[in-house]
């Protein structure tokens, strides 16, 4: 195995390569800056981008020497850093925008776009903003 750590699976079972899901990762990155509405959370997609970046940080770590190919690494797994907390922070910041709206859907039983997580961020959010 390499310092990246390159497979996973995904929903249907089927094994995705690191590079499958930093695609599907980017993408929902640009789809959900370019969109003035709140697009479909991809939780899957989430919690595997830190999984993965966890590994690489174990087998960066686990590395006995320093050199430019653990420095490379080290510089791509903080881009992926940037562009998972890029795609959740324009996330929370049209959730924080809207939030009202968001927690009608939800209490009326439609379905709403967001994860659990941020559905739990909506409703600690309003606490604190009417507090």
């Amino acid at each position: 195995m390499d310092l990246l750590g390159m497979e996973d699976m995904s929903d249907d079972g089927e094994e995705m390569t690191l590079e499958q899901i930093l695609n599907e990762l980017h993408r929902a990155w640009v789809n959900e800056k370019k969109s003035p509405t709140l697009l479909d959370a991809k939780p899957d997609i989430v919690e595997c981008v830190l999984e993965q970046i966890k590994e690489m940080e174990n087998n960066i770590q686990s590395q006995n020497e320093f050199s430019l190919k653990i420095n490379i690494h080290q510089l791509e797994v903080e881009r992926i850093r940037f562009v998972l907390t890029s795609y959740l922070r324009s996330r929370l910041e049209k959730l924080q925008k809207h939030f009202g709206y968001f927690l009608r859907q939800h209490e009326a039983g439609i379905t709403t776009k967001l994860s659990i997580k941020e559905l739990q961020f909506a409703q600690t959010y309003v606490i604190f903003k009417f507090k």
